[in-house]
């Protein structure tokens, strides 16, 4: 929200450097002390409630839905005795700051590839993130998505190692709809790695080959789907070109099924 007002209703070393935070952002801020009541929330854009007090943020933020409901509402959570509280009602983001100590440490070192997308973006400007953000938002929703590593090998992807041994396959037509390939799984590709160099939103047409690993980010059923193209010959055969054949061995053996004569 770069419009509006913000309010830190914060102290101390934390208040600070939130304050600092954003200004250096460019953005409009103003900070209001916990010791001094309720803070002024009327016409501001949004408020992060940050003292040490789970009592007091939650109270603030509740006094601050009541006067706007359009009020962009970040709520500090220091115990998780509060947890159920501050799931009722529903503020817009709700952070535990050990918590997020935590999962950085965990996402470092359990998924380095999803650290390594996380600090690119890190570094780039506001258009890249709005371009970036728009797309995942088309394409998976407006829940947030969940993301997954997959390795173009005989493990994840045996039905695309089949194939790439006698015909070429693009990224764009790997993350196809087995359904229909006219649309589009609800699936961003983040990262492609291929022999050790990484590439970010890799393009859709970029061929596909063994070895690869990708980072996906994907909506509702958007793995499940991806599964399908990834494991079964018959889908992967549809999404890449359109014709449909059949499903089984045994069925293929029966009406003498060849890929160059399927049509």
């Amino acid at each position: 929200l770069r419009g509006g007002r913000w309010v830190v209703y914060a102290d101390g070393r934390f208040g600070d450097e939130l304050l600092r935070d954003f200004r250096r952002a460019g953005l409009n801020v103003g900070h209001a002390d916990p010791g001094h009541g309720d803070p002024d929330v009327s016409g501001v854009a949004g408020l992060i409630a940050g003292s040490e007090s789970d009592t007091l943020n939650l109270a603030t933020a509740a006094h601050a839905r009541r006067v706007d409901q359009r009020i962009f509402l970040s709520v500090r959570q220091e115990s998780h005795v509060t947890g159920a509280l501050l799931d009722a009602f529903e503020f817009d983001s709700v952070f535990v700051p050990t918590e997020l100590v935590a999962r950085e440490v965990l996402v470092r070192v359990a998924t380095p590839l999803y650290w390594s997308f996380i600090d690119h973006a890190q570094r780039q400007d506001d258009d890249w993130s709005q371009q970036v953000l728009q797309t995942l938002r088309q394409r998976c929703g407006e829940k947030v998505p969940g993301h997954g590593r997959i390795a173009i090998d005989s493990v994840d992807a045996p039905a695309v190692c089949r194939w790439l041994q006698e015909a070429p396959l693009q990224l764009g037509d790997l993350i196809r709809d087995p359904e229909d390939r006219e649309r589009l799984l609800p699936l961003v590709v983040l990262l492609l790695v291929r022999d050790g160099r990484t590439t970010v939103l890799p393009a859709e047409s970029t061929p596909v080959r063994a070895g690869d690993e990708l980072l996906v980010a994907a909506g509702d059923h958007g793995f499940d789907d991806l599964s399908q193209v990834l494991f079964h010959d018959a889908a992967l055969e549809y999404v890449a070109t359109g014709r449909t054949v059949p499903a089984t061995w045994l069925w293929r053996r029966l009406t003498g099924y060849r890929r160059g004569a399927a049509g």
